[in-house]
C-alpha cells in the first residue's frame, strides 16, 4: 500500500462524521472535484476504500453507484460512477456564485469544513511519501474548482500553488510546513507524524553531513599548513639560515619536524615550557617568512 493510500484510509477511518451535516459535507467533498462525463460523477479510488465510499454515497444520496474494478501497476482500483441531480445542481450554483463555499454548501457546524476537505483529499488528492519528497496534489476539474478550493486552504495555511495537467487545473503544496498545518487541521495524526519525523530525520542527516564536511575541511587545512611548515623548515636548513635562528624558533621547528601530524594545540603543549596556541602560530608564521626571505636571497 502506498503512502498516499494509507493517508486516504486514515482520513476515512479516523473520527468518522457523527452529525448529518458533517456526513453531507463529506459527501460534497468526495464529489466536488469528481470528473463528470455525460453528466455523471466519476471517481477512482483504491479498491477497498472505493467500496466503502460507494456504500456511503448510496446511503447518503439514495442512488445506485456503479463499481468498475480493475488493476493498474499491480494494484487494485475501483471506479465509481453515479448520477445525482441534486448534488450537480448545487455544485453548478456554487460555480456561478461569489458567496463563500461553506455558505453555498450549507455547512452547519465548524467541523463541516474539515469533513469536506477530507472528502476532497480522499477522492482527488495524492500525497508523495515524505521519505522521497514533500508533495501533495489535488486534481480539480477546472480552474474555477481549483480557485474555490484554494480559498478554503488559505483559511488553514498558505495558499497552494497551481499547475495545469491534462485532466484540468491542479493545486499542490511542496512546503512541508503547509502540509503539516493541513493534516493537523484534518486530525490525520499518523500522516502528520510521518511528515514531522521525516523532516527531523532529514535535518539530522544534513547536520551530520555538514559536521563531517567541516571536520574534513579542517583536516585538509591542517595538513596543508603542516606541509607548508615542513617545506619552510627544509628550506631554512638548506639555505644556511638554520644556525641563525633564535633558540625559540629552532625548538618549534624541531618539534614540528618530529611531529608532522600533530595539531597546533598538541604541538604547543610539547614545548618546554608549554606555549599558547597563538604563540605557536606566530612562531610558525615567522619560520615561513624567514624561509621566503631566504629563498628570495638565493
Amino acid at each position: 500500500m502506498s503512502f498516499s493510500e494509507e493517508c486516504k484510509i486514515e482520513l476515512w477511518e479516523e473520527e468518522p462524521p457523527r452529525k448529518p451535516c458533517c456526513r453531507r459535507a463529506l459527501t460534497m467533498g468526495l464529489l466536488f472535484c469528481a470528473q463528470t462525463p455525460m453528466g455523471a460523477f466519476s471517481l477512482t479510488l483504491p479498491d477497498e476504500l472505493g467500496e466503502r465510499v460507494a456504500d456511503h454515497l448510496e446511503k447518503q444520496l439514495r442512488t445506485r453507484v456503479e463499481r468498475d474494478h480493475f488493476r493498474r501497476t499491480g494494484r487494485s482500483y475501483c471506479t465509481l460512477t453515479l448520477v445525482s441531480g441534486g448534488v450537480r445542481a448545487q455544485l453548478q450554483r456554487a460555480d456561478m456564485s461569489d458567496l463563500p463555499l461553506p455558505k453555498l454548501l450549507n455547512f452547519d457546524c465548524e467541523a463541516c469544513l474539515r469533513y469536506f476537505l477530507r472528502g476532497v483529499l480522499i477522492a482527488a488528492g495524492s500525497v508523495t511519501d515524505p521519505v522521497k519528497t514533500h508533495h501533495m496534489e489535488i486534481s480539480c476539474r477546472d480552474a474555477a474548482t481549483a480557485h474555490r478550493l484554494s480559498s478554503l486552504f488559505c483559511e488553514i495555511s498558505e495558499p497552494p500553488k497551481y499547475i495545469r495537467r491534462k485532466s484540468g487545473m491542479n493545486l499542490y503544496y511542496k512546503n512541508s510546513a503547509c502540509m503539516e498545518d493541513l493534516f493537523s487541521y484534518l486530525h490525520a495524526r499518523r500522516t502528520l507524524f510521518a511528515l514531522i519525523n521525516t523532516k527531523i530525520e532529514r535535518d539530522i542527516r544534513n547536520n551530520e553531513n555538514r559536521a563531517t564536511n567541516c571536520v574534513a575541511q579542517n583536516i585538509q587545512k591542517a595538513v596543508r599548513a603542516a606541509s607548508e611548515h615542513m617545506a619552510a623548515i627544509e628550506a631554512l636548513r638548506g639555505s644556511g639560515e638554520w644556525d641563525k635562528l633564535p633558540i625559540s624558533l629552532r625548538e618549534t621547528a624541531e618539534l614540528r619536524e618530529a611531529n608532522p601530524d600533530a595539531t597546533l594545540a598538541e604541538l604547543a603543549l610539547l614545548h618546554t615550557p608549554p606555549i599558547t596556541k597563538s604563540g605557536l602560530n606566530h612562531r610558525l608564521q615567522k619560520l615561513t617568512e624567514l624561509a621566503r626571505e631566504a629563498g628570495r636571497g638565493n
